[in-house]
């Protein structure tokens, strides 16, 4: 923890929000008002919208110390230190009346490094959703995701953020380690009922595809799958108490050949608590039991181990004065990363604040820490990564800003831990960025 302490705090990158919220069961809070750049926070009263984001990045990374670079860093691979040059791009449409909601988005992530002179696509991702009031008091909520990435560590940090309509696959490129690139695709569906102003109940599964480039025996494509209920029962105005059951089942880890299966059933409170006409405070606590059923490969076969262990979630956020927010969202319980050889038990603990220090200057500083080992063995596996960053960003108009951001990443497997030949297994990340950001407002209704 000490690492995470002394270390800048920040880092998460760019926050989608809308009006409407299926399945949420907390009201989106009041945005506050935006500074003199209008990319700083989506236009919330716009039934139709359409964005374009496009930003040049000078950037300057250092991994690991030099005594152990040449023993554990393939000098060809995305780890190298130097100089790097990146080109990102985005795109974000909306459109909603009184019971339908659509959503669109899109980005790309293009790098150049100088010290290898290659050039290459560190991250993309496309999201595509809708969300619709049927008669009878239903809501109907879809999206289909697609992100292709070589990160996937980045996963085990909690955000908070709730899948909405056009929501795009994460892709983080600066947590890229490897050069093990794949297709993610992710299926959301969702069917809610509100049965008056008090009770509803929801229904929602979704279908994950890891779809890995240059497949081997020890990587190959994986599927995951989760199906789950909710009922939520409001007890007051601002308070609301909630029951939910989640199954979930897949392949986590490199093969598709150990299949896991999870029953976890949680209990919730959602609070909110008015602060003034545009602000709130919202907090949300689940806490539960989990079984998983977890497969380990034995000289006599394939033997499934069950374990029982407690879960947990917290989500906070405060909005303070008139700009400035904060959030901090923790979750204790299995972690299923496609990076990781198996599933783990973890605690992570996600921290962020926001605001505008003046109109034209807006700051963002946020941190985040996991620690989580083996189901089954935690001597074979075990991990800590700790992330953080800050970053000020200055409106030179209201179409354009340059920003400067600084991000620290760190993590370190337990000796022995059956990691991908190529995949390190203790990295630390200092890198400088100072960008120029055009937002190109092409549609307003």
């Amino acid at each position: 923890m000490k690492r995470l302490l002394h270390s800048t705090l920040a880092t998460i990158s760019v926050v989608l929000v809308f009006a409407v919220s299926v399945g949420a069961q907390i009201p989106a809070a009041v945005a506050p008002p935006p500074g003199v750049f209008g990319g700083a926070r989506p236009d919330a009263a716009a039934t139709t919208r359409l964005d374009f984001t496009t930003s040049v990045v000078e950037g300057y990374d250092t991994d690991v110390p030099v005594s152990l670079r040449s023993t554990i860093i393939d000098p060809s691979s995305q780890q190298s230190v130097g100089f790097s040059t990146s080109l990102s791009t985005s795109a974000e449409y909306l459109w909603r009346n009184g019971r339908t909601q659509i959503g669109m988005s899109g980005s790309s992530v293009v790098k150049h490094y100088s010290d290898l002179g290659q050039t290459r696509g560190v991250g993309s991702g496309l999201g595509v959703g809708m969300s619709t009031r049927l008669p009878g008091s239903y809501t109907v909520f879809v999206n289909q995701a697609v992100a292709y990435t070589p990160a996937h560590l980045y996963g085990v940090f909690p955000t908070g953020a709730a899948v909405e309509p056009g929501t795009a696959g994460e892709t983080a490129p600066d947590y890229t380690v490897s050069d093990f690139n794949s297709y993610i695709y992710t299926s959301t569906v969702s069917l809610k009922r509100d049965f008056s102003q008090r009770n509803s109940l929801a229904a929602s599964g979704d279908f994950q595809y890891t779809d890995r480039q240059v497949n081997s025996p020890l990587w190959q494509d994986v599927t995951a799958r989760r199906f789950g209920g909710e009922f939520v029962r409001k007890v007051s105005r601002n308070v609301a108490v909630a029951t939910q059951y989640r199954y979930r089942s897949g392949a986590f880890g490199y093969t598709n050949d150990l299949l896991t299966t999870e029953h976890s059933l949680d209990f919730g409170l959602n609070y909110i608590k008015p602060l003034s006409l545009t602000r709130r405070a919202t907090l949300r606590l689940n806490f539960g039991v989990a079984a998983a059923d977890v497969p380990q490969s034995t000289q006599a076969g394939n033997l499934i181990f069950r374990q029982y262990m407690g879960t947990g979630s917290a989500d906070f956020e405060y909005q303070f004065q008139r700009t400035w927010r904060a959030k901090a969202n923790y979750r204790r319980g299995i972690e299923y990363i496609v990076d990781i050889p198996e599933p783990v038990y973890a605690n992570s603990l996600g921290l962020a604040v926001d605001g505008f220090v003046t109109r034209r200057v807006d700051l963002v500083v946020s941190g985040g820490y996991s620690s989580g080992e083996s189901l089954l063995n935690s001597s074979a596996l075990a991990y800590d990564t700790y992330t953080g960053s800050i970053r000020v960003r200055y409106a030179l108009s209201r179409l354009s800003a340059m920003y400067a951001e600084y991000m620290y990443y760190f993590y370190d497997f337990a000796q022995g831990t059956p990691l991908l030949v190529g995949v390190p297994p203790a990295l630390e990340r200092h890198g400088v960025r100072a960008g120029f950001t055009l937002w190109m407002p092409a549609l307003r209704k």
